[in-house]
């Protein structure tokens, strides 16, 4: 039985950034929460709202913060490569404790599992991760991390591997040497097969170099064929829409809070169902995140693998969604809903160097449109609704002199107007940060 309770993180929005909550008003919350209450105290002057996720006070309701409940991440900033005959409830266990799991032996992995009785049979993966200096882990190690609550809390040496039979098995060196070897006599064995020919010496030379080329040509077209995403061979489209090479636009919602977003689909394999490209929020300082995911049936299962641009604190996702014809709707591991509709066509572009392992990064740039009506106008007050990507929040400003301000959605838009001209720009902060303008 597991030792480890997982403790949520409850957080504050205060404008500018999340503030989490001490630990004992967290324990405090989270009993609160299990119980079923809607109404924790948080000092005299503010208490929690649980059933709308809201902090207020107590002397005017309508002053409110957000708030936001977050489960333990206990592998977090964990990559793991597997080896070998293991369990296949251990990459659910990884997933749900928010780890990652790496489909190539890089850099960027932190832990290698590996099922005790198989280092020795794996000894090729084992000793390339000895040279990149990775921890060689049994199994237990993961329970005992997820057990724990956190990396921290595991002595690593308990669960360490090591080839068995060090003497014949040194690492690169020793494998490289055996390689040779095995060339070698693999040379004298054609040697020998060759003086058995009938055909002269010039005439085998030649046969041979054209069989080498044409063996050659194979590997080549093969692995052209196998590791590279070549798109432009790809004339059928799916059905469902999600093809390379096309952009699709939604909103998630968050406890209240809702955020638009852009899923960028750059590469999609039709015979893996690995897909590949990004994210774009708009509103959250115009952040955009490396997506990788895989496609089974009518469930596409995504994740954020690491922050491209923007906001560095961003809190990184996995999603999964139910695919119809041209839409999509599902959630996130935080508990948030998702929405997303096809909208264009990217141009298509072939991309020779995009092979297996390969790492790749860059920015998206992509504006946001908005539309404003306003309903009411008194003095220097306003009010109206704001409208982006079909979601539509009331907003309330004032102006003074050529300067305006306003709020949406969590989200302080503060502007500008210069006489005579036709626009008023400015800059968002709040919730979300960036710039905007519009056309009076």
């Amino acid at each position: 039985k597991s030792r480890y309770t997982p403790m949520a993180t409850w957080s504050w929005w205060d404008d500018n950034k999340w503030v989490p909550y001490d630990l004992d008003f967290c324990k405090k919350l989270e009993e609160a929460n299990q119980k079923g209450k809607t109404k924790v105290k948080v000092d005299d002057e503010r208490f929690v709202d649980l059933k709308n996720m809201l902090q207020r006070r107590y002397d005017d309701t309508s002053k409110r913060r957000n708030i936001k409940r977050e489960e333990a991440q206990p592998m977090q900033d964990m990559v793991v490569f597997l080896v070998g005959n293991l369990p296949s409830s251990l990459e659910k266990k990884i997933n749900e404790a928010l780890g990652l799991i790496s489909a190539f032996l890089t850099p960027k992995v932190t832990h290698v599992v590996c099922n005790k009785k198989e280092v020795d049979t794996n000894q090729v993966l084992v000793s390339k991760a000895v040279g990149l200096k990775i921890p060689i882990v049994s199994e237990d190690f993961i329970t005992a991390v997820i057990d724990e609550g956190g990396l921290k809390a595991v002595d690593i040496e308990k669960y360490t591997l090591t080839l068995r039979n060090t003497s014949n098995r040194n690492g690169k060196k020793c494998l490289e040497q055996d390689k040779h070897e095995h060339e070698d006599e693999d040379e004298d064995k054609n040697k020998n097969k060759n003086k058995n020919k009938d055909e002269d010496e010039d005439e085998t030379e030649e046969d041979e170099k054209k069989s080498d080329v044409n063996i050659n040509t194979k590997k080549v077209e093969k692995k052209d064929k196998d590791d590279t995403m070549d798109v432009e061979s790809e004339e059928e489209e799916a059905k469902d829409g999600l093809n390379s090479f096309t952009s699709w636009t939604g909103v998630l919602n968050d406890n209240g809070s809702k955020y638009p977003f852009y899923l960028n689909i750059i590469l999609r394999n039709k015979v893996s169902g690995s897909v590949f490209g990004s994210l774009n929020w708009p509103t959250r300082g115009n952040t955009t995140t490396q997506m990788q995911g895989n496609i089974t049936g009518d469930t596409f299962v995504f994740k954020e693998t690491h922050i491209m641009s923007g906001r560095s604190q961003l809190e990184l996702s996995t999603y999964q969604a139910n695919i119809t014809t041209s839409s999509m709707k599902g959630s996130s591991s935080s508990g948030a809903t998702f929405s997303l509709q096809f909208t264009s066509k990217l141009p298509k572009v072939h991309y020779p160097f995009i092979t297996n392992g390969v790492s790749l990064s860059g920015v998206l740039y992509q504006p946001t449109t908005f539309k404003m009506e306003l309903g009411i106008v008194t003095n220097k007050n306003f009010s109206g609704t704001l409208t982006w990507l079909d979601d539509t929040n009331k907003l309330t400003g004032s102006f003074k002199g050529k300067d305006i301000s306003y709020s949406a959605d969590g989200h302080v838009f503060t502007g500008t107007y210069e006489p005579g001209q036709s626009t008023v720009k400015g800059k968002v902060t709040g919730a979300g940060e960036g710039t905007f303008e519009f056309s009076i």
